[in-house]
Protein backbone atom coordinates (compact mmCIF):
# COMPACT_ATOMS: atom_id res chain seq x y z
CA UNK A 1 0.00 0.00 0.00
CA UNK A 2 1.81 3.09 -1.23
CA UNK A 3 0.00 5.66 0.93
CA UNK A 4 -2.01 5.57 4.13
CA UNK A 5 -5.46 4.21 3.30
CA UNK A 6 -8.44 6.53 3.54
CA UNK A 7 -10.86 3.76 4.40
CA UNK A 8 -10.88 0.42 6.23
CA UNK A 9 -13.28 -2.35 5.29
CA UNK A 10 -14.06 -4.15 8.56
CA UNK A 11 -15.34 -7.68 8.11
CA UNK A 12 -16.15 -10.13 10.89
CA UNK A 13 -16.51 -13.79 10.04
CA UNK A 14 -17.28 -17.11 11.72
CA UNK A 15 -18.04 -20.39 9.94
CA UNK A 16 -18.58 -18.69 6.58
CA UNK A 17 -16.60 -21.11 4.41
CA UNK A 18 -19.36 -21.17 1.77
CA UNK A 19 -19.47 -17.38 1.47
CA UNK A 20 -16.27 -15.64 2.61
CA UNK A 21 -14.45 -15.89 -0.75
CA UNK A 22 -17.28 -14.06 -2.54
CA UNK A 23 -17.31 -11.48 0.25
CA UNK A 24 -13.58 -10.78 -0.11
CA UNK A 25 -13.81 -10.69 -3.92
CA UNK A 26 -16.47 -7.99 -3.54
CA UNK A 27 -13.97 -5.94 -1.55
CA UNK A 28 -11.11 -6.48 -3.98
CA UNK A 29 -13.17 -5.46 -7.03
CA UNK A 30 -13.76 -1.95 -5.67
CA UNK A 31 -12.56 0.79 -8.02
CA UNK A 32 -11.55 3.88 -6.07
CA UNK A 33 -9.41 6.98 -6.39
CA UNK A 34 -8.16 6.38 -2.83
CA UNK A 35 -6.38 3.54 -1.05
CA UNK A 36 -8.29 1.24 1.25
CA UNK A 37 -7.45 -1.72 3.46
CA UNK A 38 -9.36 -4.85 4.41
CA UNK A 39 -9.43 -5.91 8.08
CA UNK A 40 -10.93 -9.33 8.72
CA UNK A 41 -11.73 -10.52 12.25
CA UNK A 42 -11.77 -14.32 12.09
CA UNK A 43 -13.35 -15.74 15.24
CA UNK A 44 -11.94 -19.28 15.49
CA UNK A 45 -14.23 -20.88 12.94
CA UNK A 46 -14.72 -24.64 13.12
CA UNK A 47 -14.78 -24.94 9.32
CA UNK A 48 -12.26 -23.76 6.70
CA UNK A 49 -13.08 -20.04 6.93
CA UNK A 50 -9.73 -19.24 8.55
CA UNK A 51 -7.77 -21.10 5.90
CA UNK A 52 -9.60 -19.24 3.13
CA UNK A 53 -8.87 -15.88 4.78
CA UNK A 54 -5.19 -16.74 5.20
CA UNK A 55 -4.98 -17.78 1.57
CA UNK A 56 -6.35 -14.40 0.44
CA UNK A 57 -4.06 -12.52 2.83
CA UNK A 58 -1.01 -14.26 1.39
CA UNK A 59 -2.16 -13.32 -2.10
CA UNK A 60 -2.85 -9.67 -1.15
CA UNK A 61 -0.50 -8.96 1.80
CA UNK A 62 -0.50 -5.20 1.24
CA UNK A 63 -4.29 -5.01 1.15
CA UNK A 64 -5.58 -7.51 3.74
CA UNK A 65 -4.94 -7.57 7.49
CA UNK A 66 -6.15 -10.54 9.54
CA UNK A 67 -7.15 -10.59 13.21
CA UNK A 68 -6.95 -14.29 14.02
CA UNK A 69 -8.38 -14.78 17.50
CA UNK A 70 -6.91 -17.62 19.57
CA UNK A 71 -10.32 -18.38 21.03
CA UNK A 72 -13.90 -17.54 20.09
CA UNK A 73 -14.69 -14.07 21.44
CA UNK A 74 -18.22 -13.71 20.11
CA UNK A 75 -19.72 -11.43 17.50
CA UNK A 76 -19.90 -8.21 19.55
CA UNK A 77 -16.31 -8.33 20.80
CA UNK A 78 -15.01 -9.43 17.41
CA UNK A 79 -16.79 -6.46 15.84
CA UNK A 80 -15.31 -4.02 18.37
CA UNK A 81 -11.77 -5.40 18.03
CA UNK A 82 -11.94 -5.20 14.25
CA UNK A 83 -13.09 -1.59 14.34
CA UNK A 84 -10.47 -0.70 16.94
CA UNK A 85 -7.85 -1.86 14.45
CA UNK A 86 -9.05 0.69 11.88
CA UNK A 87 -7.10 3.96 12.02
CA UNK A 88 -8.51 5.46 8.83
CA UNK A 89 -10.88 8.37 8.18
CA UNK A 90 -13.72 6.09 7.06
CA UNK A 91 -14.94 2.59 7.88
CA UNK A 92 -17.07 0.32 5.71
CA UNK A 93 -18.77 -2.78 7.12
CA UNK A 94 -19.69 -6.13 5.61
CA UNK A 95 -19.99 -9.44 7.42
CA UNK A 96 -18.48 -12.59 5.98
CA UNK A 97 -21.71 -14.04 4.63
CA UNK A 98 -22.86 -10.96 2.68
CA UNK A 99 -21.30 -9.41 -0.42
CA UNK A 100 -21.05 -6.28 -2.56
CA UNK A 101 -22.20 -6.13 -6.16
CA UNK A 102 -21.22 -2.65 -7.36
CA UNK A 103 -17.49 -1.99 -8.01
CA UNK A 104 -18.06 1.74 -7.43
CA UNK A 105 -19.91 1.33 -4.12
CA UNK A 106 -17.13 2.72 -1.91
CA UNK A 107 -16.34 5.56 -4.30
CA UNK A 108 -19.95 6.72 -4.39
CA UNK A 109 -20.29 6.68 -0.61
CA UNK A 110 -16.96 8.34 0.15
CA UNK A 111 -17.68 11.00 -2.48
CA UNK A 112 -20.94 11.80 -0.68
CA UNK A 113 -19.30 12.05 2.74
CA UNK A 114 -16.40 14.14 1.42
CA UNK A 115 -18.87 16.57 -0.16
CA UNK A 116 -21.18 16.63 2.90
CA UNK A 117 -19.07 17.13 5.98
CA UNK A 118 -22.05 17.35 8.35
CA UNK A 119 -23.09 13.77 7.62
CA UNK A 120 -21.67 10.87 9.62
CA UNK A 121 -22.81 7.88 7.56
CA UNK A 122 -23.89 6.82 4.10
CA UNK A 123 -25.89 3.64 3.41
CA UNK A 124 -27.76 2.28 0.39
CA UNK A 125 -30.37 -0.27 -0.69
CA UNK A 126 -29.62 -3.95 -1.00
CA UNK A 127 -31.02 -7.27 -2.19
CA UNK A 128 -32.18 -9.79 0.39
CA UNK A 129 -31.48 -13.36 -0.70
CA UNK A 130 -32.77 -16.57 0.88
CA UNK A 131 -30.07 -19.17 0.29
CA UNK A 132 -32.42 -22.10 0.85
CA UNK A 133 -35.11 -21.09 -1.65
CA UNK A 134 -33.03 -18.84 -3.90
CA UNK A 135 -35.71 -16.15 -3.61
CA UNK A 136 -34.56 -12.53 -3.83
CA UNK A 137 -36.28 -9.23 -3.23
CA UNK A 138 -35.24 -5.59 -3.03
CA UNK A 139 -35.08 -4.03 0.38
CA UNK A 140 -37.65 -1.45 1.45
CA UNK A 141 -39.61 -1.19 -1.78
CA UNK A 142 -42.36 0.57 0.17
CA UNK A 143 -39.95 3.28 1.33
CA UNK A 144 -37.96 3.94 -1.84
CA UNK A 145 -40.75 4.89 -4.23
CA UNK A 146 -38.37 6.76 -6.53
CA UNK A 147 -34.65 7.52 -6.92
CA UNK A 148 -34.59 10.06 -4.09
CA UNK A 149 -32.10 9.42 -1.25
CA UNK A 150 -33.60 9.20 2.24
CA UNK A 151 -32.38 11.36 5.08
CA UNK A 152 -31.61 9.32 8.19
CA UNK A 153 -31.63 10.85 11.68
CA UNK A 154 -31.53 9.52 15.20
CA UNK A 155 -35.24 10.29 15.40
CA UNK A 156 -36.30 8.24 12.37
CA UNK A 157 -33.67 5.54 11.79
CA UNK A 158 -35.60 2.91 13.73
CA UNK A 159 -38.86 3.39 11.80
CA UNK A 160 -38.38 2.22 9.15
CA UNK A 161 -35.10 0.46 9.90
CA UNK A 162 -33.44 0.79 6.50
CA UNK A 163 -29.73 0.60 7.35
CA UNK A 164 -28.05 -2.78 6.86
CA UNK A 165 -24.51 -3.60 7.98
CA UNK A 166 -23.32 -4.55 4.50
CA UNK A 167 -24.34 -1.14 3.13
CA UNK A 168 -22.78 1.35 5.50
CA UNK A 169 -19.74 3.64 5.21
CA UNK A 170 -19.19 6.05 8.09
CA UNK A 171 -16.74 8.47 9.63
CA UNK A 172 -14.36 6.84 12.10
CA UNK A 173 -15.46 9.10 14.95
CA UNK A 174 -16.27 6.63 17.76
CA UNK A 175 -13.80 5.53 20.44
CA UNK A 176 -14.44 1.80 20.37
CA UNK A 177 -12.03 1.18 23.25
CA UNK A 178 -14.59 2.77 25.60
CA UNK A 179 -17.51 0.60 24.52
CA UNK A 180 -18.43 -2.61 26.33
CA UNK A 181 -19.26 -5.62 24.15
CA UNK A 182 -22.43 -6.20 26.19
CA UNK A 183 -25.41 -5.42 24.01
CA UNK A 184 -23.30 -3.78 21.33
CA UNK A 185 -24.95 -4.43 17.98
CA UNK A 186 -25.13 -2.43 14.76
CA UNK A 187 -28.33 -0.70 15.83
CA UNK A 188 -26.42 0.73 18.81
CA UNK A 189 -23.54 1.87 16.63
CA UNK A 190 -25.87 3.66 14.22
CA UNK A 191 -27.33 5.57 17.16
CA UNK A 192 -23.85 6.64 18.26
CA UNK A 193 -23.08 7.87 14.75
CA UNK A 194 -26.41 9.64 14.26
CA UNK A 195 -25.96 11.35 17.61
CA UNK A 196 -23.05 13.18 15.95
CA UNK A 197 -24.76 14.03 12.65
CA UNK A 198 -27.33 12.85 10.12
CA UNK A 199 -26.96 10.06 7.61
CA UNK A 200 -28.17 9.36 4.09
CA UNK A 201 -29.47 6.19 2.45
CA UNK A 202 -28.85 6.13 -1.29
CA UNK A 203 -31.36 4.45 -3.64
CA UNK A 204 -28.53 2.56 -5.39
CA UNK A 205 -28.66 -1.23 -4.98
CA UNK A 206 -25.07 -2.27 -4.28
CA UNK A 207 -24.99 -5.37 -2.03
CA UNK A 208 -26.66 -8.62 -1.03
CA UNK A 209 -27.78 -9.67 2.44
CA UNK A 210 -27.97 -13.43 2.81
CA UNK A 211 -30.51 -15.34 4.90
CA UNK A 212 -29.20 -18.83 5.63
CA UNK A 213 -29.18 -21.50 8.30
CA UNK A 214 -25.80 -20.40 9.63
CA UNK A 215 -26.71 -16.72 9.87
CA UNK A 216 -26.24 -15.21 13.32
CA UNK A 217 -29.60 -13.43 13.40
CA UNK A 218 -31.63 -14.51 10.40
CA UNK A 219 -32.52 -17.96 11.71
CA UNK A 220 -32.72 -17.34 15.48
CA UNK A 221 -35.89 -18.25 17.35
CA UNK A 222 -38.18 -15.35 18.24
CA UNK A 223 -37.46 -15.59 21.97
CA UNK A 224 -33.70 -15.48 21.34
CA UNK A 225 -34.07 -12.43 19.12
CA UNK A 226 -36.21 -10.75 21.77
CA UNK A 227 -33.54 -11.43 24.38
CA UNK A 228 -30.67 -10.11 22.24
CA UNK A 229 -32.60 -7.01 21.16
CA UNK A 230 -33.70 -6.40 24.75
CA UNK A 231 -30.11 -6.41 25.97
CA UNK A 232 -29.07 -3.96 23.26
CA UNK A 233 -32.05 -1.71 24.01
CA UNK A 234 -31.18 -1.69 27.71
CA UNK A 235 -27.59 -0.56 27.18
CA UNK A 236 -28.67 1.99 24.60
CA UNK A 237 -31.09 3.46 27.13
CA UNK A 238 -28.39 3.64 29.79
CA UNK A 239 -25.99 5.32 27.39
CA UNK A 240 -28.32 7.99 26.04
CA UNK A 241 -30.19 8.66 29.32
CA UNK A 242 -33.48 9.91 27.82
CA UNK A 243 -31.73 12.42 25.54
CA UNK A 244 -33.51 11.00 22.47
CA UNK A 245 -37.18 10.06 22.56
CA UNK A 246 -36.74 7.52 19.75
CA UNK A 247 -34.15 5.59 21.78
CA UNK A 248 -36.26 5.73 24.95
CA UNK A 249 -39.31 4.48 23.06
CA UNK A 250 -37.30 1.69 21.46
CA UNK A 251 -35.90 0.57 24.81
CA UNK A 252 -39.31 0.62 26.50
CA UNK A 253 -41.12 -1.25 23.73
CA UNK A 254 -38.34 -3.81 23.20
CA UNK A 255 -37.78 -4.68 26.87
CA UNK A 256 -41.51 -4.71 27.62
CA UNK A 257 -42.11 -6.95 24.60
CA UNK A 258 -39.42 -9.37 25.73
CA UNK A 259 -40.91 -9.50 29.23
CA UNK A 260 -44.28 -10.50 27.79
CA UNK A 261 -42.63 -13.17 25.62
CA UNK A 262 -40.65 -14.41 28.61
CA UNK A 263 -43.80 -15.02 30.66
CA UNK A 264 -45.38 -16.87 27.73
CA UNK A 265 -42.35 -19.14 27.30
CA UNK A 266 -42.02 -19.78 31.05
CA UNK A 267 -38.33 -18.95 31.13
CA UNK A 268 -36.15 -18.92 34.25
CA UNK A 269 -37.03 -17.00 37.41
CA UNK A 270 -33.70 -15.19 37.31
CA UNK A 271 -34.36 -13.93 33.78
CA UNK A 272 -37.84 -12.66 34.71
CA UNK A 273 -36.40 -10.68 37.61
CA UNK A 274 -33.63 -9.31 35.39
CA UNK A 275 -36.03 -8.16 32.64
CA UNK A 276 -38.42 -6.59 35.16
CA UNK A 277 -35.54 -4.70 36.75
CA UNK A 278 -34.31 -3.45 33.37
CA UNK A 279 -37.79 -2.37 32.31
CA UNK A 280 -38.40 -0.42 35.52
CA UNK A 281 -34.93 1.12 35.46
CA UNK A 282 -35.21 2.40 31.88
CA UNK A 283 -38.94 3.28 31.91
CA UNK A 284 -39.45 4.37 35.51
CA UNK A 285 -40.98 7.73 34.59
CA UNK A 286 -43.49 6.12 32.23
CA UNK A 287 -45.28 4.07 34.88
CA UNK A 288 -47.66 5.11 37.62
CA UNK A 289 -46.93 3.90 41.16
CA UNK A 290 -49.68 1.30 40.74
CA UNK A 291 -48.14 -0.02 37.50
CA UNK A 292 -44.73 -0.31 39.13
CA UNK A 293 -46.21 -2.37 41.95
CA UNK A 294 -47.99 -4.60 39.46
CA UNK A 295 -44.77 -5.37 37.57
CA UNK A 296 -42.96 -6.21 40.81
CA UNK A 297 -45.87 -8.26 42.18
CA UNK A 298 -46.18 -10.30 38.99
CA UNK A 299 -42.46 -11.02 38.93
CA UNK A 300 -42.42 -12.11 42.58
CA UNK A 301 -45.53 -14.24 42.08
CA UNK A 302 -43.79 -15.95 39.14
CA UNK A 303 -40.67 -16.59 41.22
CA UNK A 304 -42.53 -18.18 44.10
CA UNK A 305 -45.02 -20.23 42.05
CA UNK A 306 -42.95 -21.46 39.06
CA UNK A 307 -41.74 -25.00 39.50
Amino acid sequence: MSTKPLLSICCITYNHELFIAQTIEGFLMQKTTFDFEIIIGEDCSTDTTREICISYQKKYPDKIRLLLHTKNVGMSKNSLLTKQAAQTKYIALCEGDDYWTDPYKLQKQVDFLEQNQDYTLCAHRYVERNEQSGAEHLSHADVFTDKTPIEVTISNYLKPYIISTNTIVFRNCIDYTRITPKGFKDIFQYALLLDKGNGICLPDIMSVYRIHSGGVWSMKRDIELHKANSETAYYMALHFKDTHQSISDFAHNTIHGYLQEAYMHRISKKEIISITYRLLRTSWKRFTPWQKKQFIYKALQYVFTKK
